[in-house]
């Protein structure tokens, strides 16, 4: 088993159950409890066989209650009432104050959510559809990678990646740069948020991508299908895969324009994670309830 640090996290009180857990670009972890189990119902729909027929349409498996828990390695808040969205993705600013957003939205919907510290809400704003992760950055901006279907869509999600200031006016994508010449991103696989840069792996080549002050590095790379990563200087961890990869961890060092394979492995710790995600230079994963931390100096130590 892979040197790593692990925290037991809270279990949810009766009448309550484990929803989503989110990674924060603090390096915290952010639990969220629901007054009905809405990964059960949402499982069993789909076994149903619903999903087929179309003009089925998909229950509302969010309009009950939900508690948020903020998670340190030290210690664990008193849970906060929150507004439950559709398929919620969540990340806090410097401030405290809480980015609840839906990754599902129409054209200039407003599916962000500005909360207090208490969880009140504050304001709300368009940031597009098709969100797969959200980043609040130290300077109170906020960066959106977007999957297939807001990429190819109408709204702000065509940009791949994009930062938004602090009320959701956008402030620069991917695709609308001159990076995109070189690679376009047709869906964000992973984000991962390091000291003032942006790093990311994008379908459907899969370069490293690095953004500092909205400089553009990019290294080839044929590690496919990673979820998540973490970076410590030069040498990157690339976090799952496609088919028998999915619990994969690999190395790679960035060597001009390249990402040369150091070595691979499989690490059942990752293998159906509830959370696999990326912050600084430590892969975090959620599952059975133990939040794990897998930094590169651990993935280089087993490689050894």
């Amino acid at each position: 088993m892979i040197n790593s640090k692990s925290t037991p996290l809270p279990r949810a009180p009766e009448g309550w159950f484990a929803y989503r857990y989110y990674l924060l670009s603090d390096g915290a972890l952010a639990v969220v409890w629901t007054d009905r189990d809405v990964n059960a119902e949402y499982r069993a729909w789909m076994a149903s066989g619903a999903k087929l027929h179309l003009s089925q349409r998909m229950p509302d498996f969010w309009d009950g209650k939900a508690q948020l828990v903020l998670v340190t390695e030290a210690e664990a808040s008193d849970p906060i009432s929150i507004a439950l969205v559709r398929y919620p993705i969540i990340d806090r600013f410097p401030d405290g104050r809480w980015l609840v957003t839906s990754a599902r939205a129409g054209d200039n919907e407003f599916n962000a959510h500005i909360l207090a510290e208490d969880g009140q809400p504050t304001g709300s704003f368009a940031l597009g559809d098709g969100i797969e992760h959200v980043r609040c950055a130290q300077d109170g901006t906020i960066w959106i990678g977007y999957f297939d279907e807001g990429v190819f869509g109408n709204t702000a999600g065509s940009g791949g990646i994009v930062q938004f200031d602090a009320n959701g006016q956008p402030l620069w994508s991917y695709n609308d740069s001159k990076a995109a010449d070189q690679s376009c991103i047709d869906e964000c696989y992973a984000l991962t948020l390091a000291g003032d840069e942006i790093w990311a792996c994008f379908y459907s080549e899969f370069p490293i991508l690095r953004v500092k002050g909205r400089r553009k590095t990019l290294w080839t790379n044929k590690v496919f299908g990673a979820k998540a990563l973490a970076v410590d200087g030069a040498v990157v961890l690339l976090a799952g895969g496609y088919d028998e990869d999915a619990n994969r961890l690999a190395l790679v060092r960035l060597e001009q324009g390249e990402a040369k394979l150091i070595g691979a492995f499989h690490c059942p710790e990752i293998e159906n994670a509830d959370l696999i995600s990326g912050h600084s230079s430590a892969i975090h994963v959620v599952k059975n309830e133990i939040w794990t931390r897998i930094s590169v100096c651990d993935a280089q130590c087993e490689l050894s």
